[in-house]
């Protein structure tokens, strides 16, 4: 068998190596990904299922080296984050269409409200927590 550090040597030249191929499959797919990823729905949900019970996730976390999170998050997910906002313009457009106006109209209502005194501003703060939690999913 080889070395780990060659087996990850050549997974690294495959993966440069297909970079072309590989866009240019998910340009043309041979069946519409919406369709196939909603046939397979219930067969999502009973992995998801299998791995909830099977305490797959809690595993995956415990076995992670403590700080590789905030190292991966500040040496991958960065520059991943910014491009992905920058490629994601039109997703982003279709979101705030939907949920701008909802996000301004509960912002009006939350602002009409008093806030003289400490319990108003709390009321105001948990009437802005509960419209959040409401909106949640609605841009989509």
């Amino acid at each position: 068998m080889r070395s780990t550090s060659e087996i990850i040597a050549k997974q690294q030249a495959r993966a440069v190596a297909g970079v072309d191929l590989y866009k240019q499959n998910v340009q043309s797919p041979e069946k519409d990904p919406v369709d196939a990823a909603l046939a397979a729905n219930g067969k999502r949900i009973a992995n998801l299922q299998a791995s909830i019970k099977a305490g797959t996730w809690e595993n995956a976390m415990k076995s992670l080296p403590k700080g590789i999170v905030g190292q991966k998050a500040a040496t991958l997910g960065a520059d991943r984050y910014v491009a992905g906002v920058q490629g994601n313009v039109d997703k982003l457009q279709r979101h705030w269409a939907k949920f701008g106006p909802l996000l301004a109209s509960a912002q009006a209502t939350i602002n009409a409200m008093p806030q003289d005194t400490p319990e108003q501003r709390d009321a105001k703060s948990a009437a802005m927590i509960k419209a959040m939690r409401a909106l949640k999913g609605k841009g989509r």
